[in-house]
C-alpha cells in the first residue's frame, strides 16, 4: 500500500466515525425530545384535572354554602324561624318591676 492510501483510509475511517457520532447523538437527541413531550402532555393533562378538580371544590362549596340550604336546614332540622317583625309588647308597671326585683334579692342572698 502507497502511503497516500493508507491517508486517505485513516482519513475516511475518520469520517464514518464522526458521523456514525453525529446520527447517534441526532438519534439521542430525538428520542430524549419524544420523551420530554410525552412527559409534558402528561403533565398538561394532569394539570388540566387538577384545575377541575379544584373547580368541583369551589362550586361545592358554593352550593353548600348557598343561602337557600342554610335556611332550609335551619328551618328544618334546627327548628329555627325566620323573624317575621311582628312583636308583641306586654305591658308592665314599674311598680312590678321592683316588686320582682326585691323578691329576687331576698331569695339570692
Amino acid at each position: 500500500m502507497k502511503k497516500g492510501s493508507k491517508q486517505k483510509i485513516a482519513m475516511l475511517l475518520i469520517y464514518c466515525i464522526m458521523v456514525a457520532f453525529f446520527v447517534l447523538t441526532y438519534i439521542g437527541i430525538r428520542i430524549r425530545c419524544g420523551e420530554l413531550t410525552k412527559a409534558k402532555v402528561m403533565e398538561q393533562e394532569e394539570l388540566g384535572d387538577k384545575n377541575n378538580w379544584n373547580l368541583n371544590l369551589i362550586a361545592q362549596r358554593q352550593s353548600l354554602s348557598s343561602e337557600e340550604r342554610i335556611v332550609k336546614i335551619a328551618e328544618d332540622k334546627l327548628g329555627l324561624v325566620k323573624d317575621n317583625g311582628q312583636y308583641r309588647t306586654i305591658p308592665v308597671d314599674s311598680e312590678d318591676i321592683v316588686r320582682v326585683e326585691h323578691m329576687l334579692k331576698e331569695k339570692y342572698e
